[in-house]
């Protein structure tokens, strides 16, 4: 093997830390926006996470070990003030976001508690929450003690929001069921008046015109509004789907209409399970403009592109950001006065960690999760972006070498390529009878040299690798439609489902591994068979080509990592530590090193020379690790897994080796000094200084 010629200096990798992690911040459900807009409030979990909007990080998160919780909101007055409701103790709890501490608890309901608001305009002096027991209930939240209880709802009682009104002589409650009833709560006269309209569950209310004009959205596929002085119907709008949001935008946000025209008066924003943004004007009750969100693939797909939650943070951007949530735990950050461009997207849960991949620019990385969604996020803020297109869960990903292209493989039995910058599907490969379980770009930055052509091979559970010519890239221009792939050459290549391909620095051989327990190597582009590599116990999971020598390293389900020759294809070197199933290895450290990551939940460090473990790190995922990747200059690696965890990690050798320097010169010092206080018999300073150094034995 390689080592490093003329005056370079090889230095070995020996620690490496967790120096940024994305963790789930939102499992669905309730969440509320902060007053000062910095941090998110989001069910995660029967908890509830902080989540940074800055950062994309989740700062706190607050739980009760046998006490999930069921519902929460945040206090208007003061942010350091968070409220929830347990489901099974029935307490309403008060926490400081700021310690996580909990401050005050007392009863709530008899059964559990389906929501609880606080009154924003009235600076949070009331509480209110609604149970399974059809009562809703309104509180002091400083005194403790409930002030009005109000009954009437048959159906379970999904919504409550209260009524803003600058005058004390109005103070409303409203709250919507399942059966389709909403209800107006006078806190003065402490009255009741049932509004009947919707024929199913009503999810979300909003109000306009100073808190005269309210209006109900319904999975009935209905928008009503309602005259809040009088509690009548006004008008019954039809959406044409069914709706999960509504949300009021302030009068100063410019609205832009379909033809690009500045829309008079007040808006109000609907989203639901076709996964569009609908904009209606608060005055006519007409849609004045439509925007779909980048998951919305169809006319009714809920699962991949419903809109659950709408929020508006009033000082981001220019005029305010809208923030909608979808059923994937997405929060797009999108403006409202640019036609609902994409601001950003946080991710609000990844679920399992399939694949990883670093780009080139080491900024980003290719991700996929089990969702049809490919994912590129950055490296620093955690901010991402979806590549849309696949039918089912995306299980791995790579790109091209210039970072220009990346490919994808599937459930849905399909290999895709995508123009990275413009967030475009230019090609799919069919052609595979079942899911696509791997994939892997050639290494040439060209999609044409002569006569050799930019590749990608992909294998599959039906056993089959294919190489897909992808020539046809260099005609592809942004606004054109997608262009073919053709099928460069197919081998029925394994006797049992492929795991892993790998494609050799010069493109001249592709390997591929399999629960057979075989490696085989291909000649590209034709996937002439050269050699099988026999030697492992169990399933093949993971390979890579050195990028300096003629060696294959892989892993195995037997909880080895081999090396082999390419050459002679024999196995050169046995690496023996994990205790479970080795899932990724690459080389590290222009090839002198290995990293490996695997079901033990455990990332270790190999030194090749002599085959030892240099360092282990099994503090950072709880469950077993699918996916690793180094960043192109090594810097950083990043890993994930079934915990649903995405660590970033860096190299402190460096600092560590700076660090020891450090204490060593410090400690040599010190000894100096001993040696000169015993030679002056300045005797109370010495045994100072024997005790500091624990080197007591110094004094006689």
């Amino acid at each position: 093997m390689s080592v490093p010629t003329g005056g370079e200096k090889l230095v070995y990798s020996k620690t490496w830390k967790v120096n940024s992690t994305h963790t789930g911040s939102y499992t669905g459900g309730q969440l509320c926006v902060s007053n000062d807009e910095s941090f998110l409030a989001c069910w995660n979990n029967q908890g509830v996470s902080l989540l940074d909007i800055a950062t994309g990080q989740v700062t706190r998160t607050i739980e009760e070990d046998k006490d999930g919780f069921s519902s929460l909101c945040l206090a208007p007055d003061d942010d350091s003030v968070l409220y929830t409701t347990s489901s099974r103790s029935m307490l309403i709890r008060k926490y400081s976001t700021k310690t996580g501490e909990q401050e005050a608890a007392w009863k709530g309901h008899d059964l559990p508690i389906t929501d609880i608001v606080t009154d924003w305009s009235g600076g949070g002096k009331l509480l209110a929450t609604a149970a399974s027991d059809r009562t809703v209930r309104v509180w002091n939240p400083h005194k403790h003690y409930c002030s009005h209880v109000f009954r009437g709802h048959e159906g379970l009682i999904l919504k409550l929001a209260f009524v803003p009104s600058n005058t004390k002589a109005s103070l409303q409650l409203v709250s919507c069921a399942s059966d389709g009833n909403i209800f107006v709560h006078d806190l003065l006269s402490k009255e009741s008046k049932p509004l009947k309209h919707h024929y199913s569950a009503v999810t979300s209310v909003c109000f306009g015109n100073g808190g005269t004009t309210m209006v109900s959205a319904g999975r009935d596929k209905v928008l009503g509004v309602w005259d809040m002085s009088s509690c009548a119907l006004v008008k019954t709008v039809l959406a044409n789907e069914q709706l999960e949001a509504v949300l009021a935008l302030p009068s100063s946000v410019p609205v832009h209409n379909s033809k690009g025209q500045v829309s008079d008066g007040e808006h109000f924003v609907t989203g639901g399970s076709n996964g569009v943004l609908r904009v209606w004007s608060m005055s006519t009750f007409k849609c004045v403009a439509s925007h779909a969100l980048p998951t919305q693939q169809g006319e009714d797909n809920s699962e991949l592109g419903g809109i659950s939650r709408l929020l508006f943070l009033p000082t981001h951007g220019a005029s305010g950001i809208v923030v909608a949530v979808t059923a994937e735990h997405n929060f797009f950050f999108l403006d409202p006065t640019a036609a609902f461009r994409q601001d950003r997207l946080l991710l609000g849960f990844n679920d399992e960690v399939l694949d990883v991949k670093c780009l080139p620019n080491n900024k980003q990385a290719l991700v996929a999760t089990n969702s049809a969604h490919v994912r590129v996020m950055g490296l620093e803020g955690w901010d991402a972006q979806l590549l849309v297109g696949h039918t089912d869960v995306v299980l791995a990903v790579d790109c091209s070498s210039d970072g220009q292209w990346a490919c994808s493989s599937s459930k849905d039995n399909t290999v895709r390529v995508w123009h990275l910058p413009s967030r475009t599907c230019v090609a799919v490969g069919q052609g595979h009878s079942e899911s696509v379980g791997c994939v892997g770009f050639s290494t040439s930055a060209h999609i044409q040299v002569g006569s050799k052509a930019m590749f990608v091979v992909s294998g599959s559970r039906d056993r089959t690798l294919k190489l897909w010519n992808c020539s046809a890239l260099g005609k592809w221009k942004i606004g054109n439609s997608m262009v073919g792939v053709q099928v460069g050459a197919t081998v029925l290549a394994h006797d049992k489902e492929i795991n892993c391909v790998a494609v050799a620095p010069n493109d001249a051989l592709v390997a591929s591994g399999s629960q057979d327990r075989t490696i085989k190597l291909w000649q590209a582009p034709g996937l002439e068979a050269v050699a099988t590599l026999k030697g492992h116990r169990r399933g093949v999971w993971a390979l890579q080509f050195s990028p300096v020598d003629k060696v294959l390293v892989s892993s195995s389900g037997d909880k080895t990592i081999k090396i082999w020759s390419v050459t002679d294809h024999t196995c050169l070197r046995t690496f023996q530590g994990h205790t479970a199933t080795v899932l990724r290895v690459s080389f590290l450290n222009k090839g002198m090193q290995l990293v490996s990551a695997g079901a033990d939940a455990v990332v270790k460090l190999w030194n090749i020379k002599n085959g030892e473990c240099v360092n282990s790190f099994d503090s950072a995922h709880e469950e077993k690790i699918w996916a690793m990747s180094l960043t192109k200059d090594q810097t950083r690696l990043v890993t994930g897994g079934l915990d649903s965890t995405l660590n970033i990690w860096t190299d402190i050798t460096a600092e560590e080796e700076e660090e020891a320097l450090k204490h060593k010169q410090h400690r040599a010092q010190k000894e100096q000094k001993l040696s000169n206080s015993l030679r002056k018999q300045r005797y109370c300073e010495a045994v100072a200084l024997c005790i500091e150094l624990d080197q007591p034995r110094k004094l006689f």
